[in-house]
């Protein structure tokens, strides 16, 4: 158990982090964070507190059609993540507040990857996932389709609606919304499994 609940917590943060990553890459941002920022510009509402907003929402509608996907981690994401995501940002920007272009890209590559892993170690410690990864999780479940694909087009919808609020797509927002899913897949199983089955094995 205790196990468990460090791989969740790790798992939220890296996800909080990695938004941070890639604001400060602007080569866009993740396909969520383009949707909500896109509200964002039209309504004049600070991230940090329409992030929450747009996830209690969705979490209202989860508790009902699919209940077992929330849990603690659910309520770390909702009232903290957005709050995380920007004091990480502000220390990036106080550290250097104009990257160059090579120091943009890995930090776009950062972004990916450490997105992909920390969604990957909170899904499988199982204490809930943020409402926005349960969309994805409950097409796969109720209807069997892939995860991968599922959260696809789940990426993609909120790129397009992003876009159509006047937020800027980079290819950042491209390349998450396209490998994201196929990525998350792979890291749950080859680091979030063995690191809980090696856990439990050595409990």
């Amino acid at each position: 158990m205790p196990l468990r609940l460090s791989v969740s917590f790790s798992g939220v943060l890296l996800v909080a982090c990695s938004v941070a990553m890639f604001r400060y890459a602007s080569f866009g941002t993740d396909p969520f964070t383009s949707f909500v920022v896109g509200i964002s510009k039209i309504s004049g509402w600070r991230y940090g507190v329409l992030y929450m907003g747009i996830n209690i929402a969705l979490l209202c509608l989860f508790v009902i059609i699919n209940r077992h996907l929330i849990g603690w981690a659910t309520s770390i994401v909702v009232f903290m993540s957005g709050y995380i995501t920007e004091g990480f940002l502000s220390i990036m920007n106080m550290i250097e507040a104009a990257p160059s272009m090579n120091l943009r890209i890995i930090w776009l590559s950062l972004a990916v990857v450490v997105q992909c892993i920390g969604s990957a170690l909170y899904y499988e410690a199982d204490f809930g996932v943020s409402a926005y990864d349960a969309c994805a999780l409950t097409m796969n479940e109720r209807f069997g389709l892939p995860f991968r694909w599922c959260r696809v087009v789940m990426d993609g919808g909120c790129l397009i609606v992003g876009m159509s609020f006047g937020v800027t797509i980079g290819i950042g927002t491209v390349i998450a919304a396209c490998c994201m899913g196929p990525l998350i897949v792979m890291f749950r199983r080859r680091i979030a499994l063995p690191l809980l089955r090696r856990g439990a094995r050595h409990a």
